[in-house]
Order: C-alpha cells, then sequence, then structure tokens
C-alpha cells in the first residue's frame, strides 16, 4: 500500500487504507466481476515479487498510476511532446483508479492480468509496449485496452526473453533496499526468488545473473549466492572488478 500512496497521485488512495480485505473483496465483486477474478490464484505464482502481498486491487491502482507515470515519460523521450507538456499528457484522467469509467477499469484490471502473467514489474511491462507502439509510430500511444494486443505483445515477448538472460529487477525486498531484516521470511523468499530465475538462465548465460543480482544491482547477499554457487560467484566477481578497473 505505501509503494501506492507514493505515486505521485498517491493521496488520491489515502481512503483505501481504511479498506479490509473483505472490503476489496466487495469492491471487487461488485465493479469488477468474480469472472474477471477467476486466474488470479494462479498469477501468484507468476507475478512479480513485489506483488505477491498486494490485495488484486491495491496491485491494479499501482499499474494504473504507473501506466500514467510511464505514458508521461514515453511522451517525453520519444518525442511526442515537449519537456514542458508532456508531464501533464497522462493518457488518463488523473483520477484515483476506481473514479475510471467501467470500460477503463476493467481494461486496467485485464492490462494488469497480463502484465503479471510474465512476471516482470509493471513499470517494465508498460513502457515496453509503449515504447513499442511509438517506435512503431502510432498515431497514439496505446490506451489500457491496447496493452495486450497481440502485434505489442509479440515483440514484448522477445525483448523479455533476452532481457531475462542478462539482468534480474530490482525490489522492494533486494538486499540493496532491506540491508537490514527488517522482514526476515518474506527476504528468505525473495532470495530463493533470485536463485530460481538465474537458475532459469542458459548454464552459460547464468554468470550474468549472478553479476547483476550481487554485484551491479545489490539483490541477494554475497554470501547467498556463494553457497549456492561457488564457481559463478568467483567469475561474476572477476567481471565486476575488471569493469572497475576499466
Amino acid at each position: 500500500m505505501d509503494r501506492l500512496l507514493n505515486t505521485p497521485d498517491g493521496e488520491k488512495y489515502a481512503f483505501m487504507q481504511e479498506m479490509t480485505t473483505s472490503d476489496m473483496d466487495r469492491w471487487v465483486s461488485e465493479n469488477i466481476g468474480l469472472s474477471r477474478c477467476s486466474g488470479e490464484t494462479e498469477l501468484f505464482a507468476t507475478k512479480w515479487f513485489d506483488y505477491r502481498n498486494m490485495h488484486p486491487l491495491v496491485a491494479t491502482c499501482l499499474f494504473s498510476e504507473i501506466y500514467k507515470i510511464e505514458y508521461a515519460r514515453i511522451m517525453l523521450t520519444h518525442g511526442r511532446d515537449d519537456f514542458q507538456r508532456a508531464p501533464y499528457r497522462t493518457g488518463l484522467k488523473r483520477v484515483a483508479y476506481q473514479d475510471h469509467g467501467m470500460g477503463v477499469k476493467t481494461s486496467l484490471w485485464r492490462a494488469r492480468q497480463f502484465a503479471d502473467k510474465y512476471c516482470c514489474s509493471y513499470e517494465y511491462y508498460i513502457s515496453t509496449i509503449l515504447s513499442i507502439a511509438a517506435q512503431r509510430l502510432w498515431a497514439n500511444l496505446p490506451r489500457p485496452q491496447h496493452l495486450w494486443q497481440d502485434d505489442l505483445v509479440e515483440i514484448f515477448e522477445q525483448k523479455l526473453s533476452r532481457r531475462s538472460q542478462i539482468r534480474i529487477d530490482d525490489s522492494i525486498f533486494s538486499y540493496h533496499n532491506m540491508p537490514q531484516l527488517v522482514a526476515p521470511e518474506m527476504q528468505k523468499d525473495y532470495c530463493m526468488w533470485v536463485i530460481k530465475h538465474i537458475d532459469a538462465m542458459k548454464p552459460s548465460l547464468r554468470v550474468n545473473g549472478v553479476l547483476s543480482a550481487v554485484y551491479l544491482r545489490r539483490l541477494i547477499p554475497e554470501a547467498v549466492a556463494a553457497k549456492r554457487y561457488p564457481k559463478l560467484i568467483q567469475d561474476a566477481q572477476g567481471l565486476y572488478l575488471s569493469a572497475c578497473e576499466d
């Protein structure tokens, strides 16, 4: 919830701090429909680690706010607007997710579910889809209902496949962000989750995963990686030291 409240329009979600899980479940059943929630249990296994402790409603609210941020950023970086106007071109009304029309709410819900299938951060999913459309010279950047369009998703999958063999993105539970054991069980689960991602890399490329997770992004402690990958940790350390010397 803190992450949602810390977005540029986060104050619009202050009321959600008073909502219980039952309240959120009720809102979803009345406004989204239970039929659109049938796959949430399966998505728990594939979604980005940071979102696993979020209620799907909170996650969708966060997704909608990240969409606004990334939309404005792409408008600027891809020359769609100047630096003065781009921050105000957010692709959505600057209201809370709950205050959007029914079509927008359901589209954002489905788009968020789609992102959860790919085990990536919402920032990466949204920015990549929007960037692909911008590079293909779409007249307008994708709206929420376009975020799972087949031709965009096909290119996204190719990019994600290459990226997954090179690096692992940061997390609020990473060693870099939480050096003290604030939530030991969650951090232990996170370490195992990162190791699972490294294991999924091609054997010849796992050194990239160790280099990224331990030295470049400090996602997990060096001691944890050394226990799992005694040979790779030496190779990754050598690459890191060599890069530092250069």
